[in-house]
């Protein structure tokens, strides 16, 4: 482009692909646009100043920037004695973003066709392995706008509009799980994240992929339809990594979580129980409250020596969490309220709370559970003890307990009736069995309250694995309370502290 005359160069008039790599760019098309204006210029006046105008255009705009097939890899080291635990997050702040002599950046759209990513872990020993992948993937950014300052540097407020992927698919864990989801939204005009179709699936079957761990591991498959995140701080989490958000709102979400109990445990892994683990995470987390609805969750668990496997399931979940929270705020809890049936027939109430102090870390659970035939627990009962329900009836149960971590104490009230069951296996019964041995010698309490209309109160108390969950602290300190009900020595409660 010259004042007076603009020179281009075109080819191809057929409309074929070019196959050659060198017809375009600085190879073909730059040596031909030079030889023909240097022989232009033998036989023309060059022009006698440049141009005639002066730039004020100091705003750029531009529809879209495409960015097609693109690969990102990224390959980190493992180490024995190095962590990441002091590593600052990466800060990200467009207050800071300079650029002299313009006014404004505006950029409807960036798209991106068949984006892929990968991650690898060089390992100790310079052993690449693939730990992160996410299959090719179209999404959209709109609106980026960036607008001055007083100070010449472009804000970070209306930065960007909203980012779009219809559909994602990544894999982690070493390629042994698989995460999808479908329309996926992040609003940053209304500070909103939305998604559906969420599913976290093994790459195998639970029972085969058990196998390649070395210790009990527990195997999951989730799916949520729809998620939605209200009032978002997009701008904390840029600058500083925080997550921060008024509600998050989780619509039929189904958990199912497999363990092959065969497998050793890890017994030198220490598990902190969630409200702990809160507090100790150094990412800063606020989040008012999240609402569960419509889900389910399935436990199986395949016992030792055996082909059978253990199952509990509870349907028709629907909760409230209140201010997950680890900013110092002593006068505040963490409670949590979930509602839901048991085995698909049993109403079941639950109600947790802890103290958000640093200095506070008990657990405070209590919880009430419905109607139910014992023969629904057979699934649960028979293939862990070899317990056979040949009859009765649970009228209710009435638990609470507070736990600081290692152990809990608490009571229980069982109400059934006409309970009779039978010990179902070949090898004999030892000490670790409990109330079993009372069963099978008829010596179990088959009523409460007993013929004479008196209540057994009795009391919980546990001691925690400490390489264990709270799902398993939790189930381990009712079944002590059972087990206390059930057992004629079985420890009561004072009346006191009923």
């Amino acid at each position: 482009i010259k004042p007076s005359r603009i020179e281009f160069i075109a080819g191809n008039e057929k409309n074929k692909e070019v196959l050659s790599r060198y017809a375009t760019g600085g190879s073909t098309p730059a040596w031909i646009w030079r030889e023909y204006m240097t022989s232009y210029y033998k036989h023309n006046p060059k022009p006698a100043s440049a141009f005639m105008f002066t730039n004020h255009y100091k705003t750029v705009k531009i529809d879209h920037i495409l960015f097609d097939n693109c690969t990102v890899i990224s390959v980190k080291k493992s180490t024995s004695n190095l962590t990441n635990v002091d590593k600052k997050p990466m800060q990200i702040d467009a207050n800071k973003i300079q650029l002299s002599g313009m006014n404004a950046i505006h950029i409807e759209a960036l798209k991106f066709v068949d984006l892929s990513y990968e991650v690898y872990d060089l390992g100790l020993h310079e052993k690449s392995q693939r730990v992160l992948y996410i299959d090719p993937v179209c999404f959209e950014l709109y609106g980026i706008h960036l607008n001055k300052n007083i100070d010449d540097a472009l804000p970070s407020k209306s930065v960007l509009d909203s980012l779009i992927i219809p559909d994602i698919s990544m894999g982690f864990n070493s390629g042994n799980y698989k995460l999808s989801l479908k329309n996926f939204k992040a609003d940053f005009f209304q500070n909103s994240v939305s998604l559906e179709n969420l599913e976290l699936h093994p790459t195998n079957v639970p029972k085969q992929l058990a196998k390649k761990y070395k210790f009990s591991s527990e195997i999951y498959n989730a799916s949520i339809d729809n998620l939605v995140i209200i009032d978002v701080g997009f701008k904390g989490f840029l600058k500083n990594h925080k997550i921060e958000a008024e509600k998050i709102c989780v619509s039929g979400m189904n958990l199912n979580i497999y363990k092959d109990k065969n497998k050793p445990e890890n017994t030198f892994k220490i598990v902190e129980l969630p409200h702990i683990q809160l507090k100790n995470t150094k990412t800063k987390i606020d989040i008012k409250q999240m609402n569960i609805g419509h889900s389910s969750l399935k436990i199986q668990e395949r016992v030792v020596h055996k082909d059978t496997v253990m199952e509990v399931s509870f349907s028709e979940i629907n909760g409230k969490i209140h201010n997950i929270t680890n900013q110092k705020v002593d006068t505040t809890s963490l409670t949590a309220s979930f509602k839901a049936k048991l085995m698909g027939k049993a109403p079941i109430n639950v109600h947790l709370s802890s103290s958000l102090s640093p200095l506070d870390n008990k657990l405070y659970v209590k919880g009430k559970v419905g109607a139910l035939k014992f023969k629904v627990l057979d699934r649960v009962l028979f293939p862990a003890l070899g317990l056979k329900i040949l009859k009765g009836q649970l009228d209710g149960m009435d638990f609470k307990l507070v736990s600081d971590g290692k152990i809990s104490e608490g009571k229980m009230t069982m109400y059934y009736h006409d309970l009779k069951a039978s010990v179902l296996r070949s090898k004999s019964i030892t000490k670790e069995d409990g109330f079993l041995s009372f069963i099978a010698n008829g010596l179990a309490r088959n009523s409460n309250p007993n013929k004479r209309g008196k209540v057994k109160v009795v009391t919980i108390s546990s001691e925690r694995k400490l390489h264990k969950g709270l799902g398993n602290h939790l189930w381990k300190s009712l079944q002590n309370g059972i087990v206390n009900t059930i057992s004629p020595f079985g420890k009561r409660a004072r009346k006191n502290d009923r």
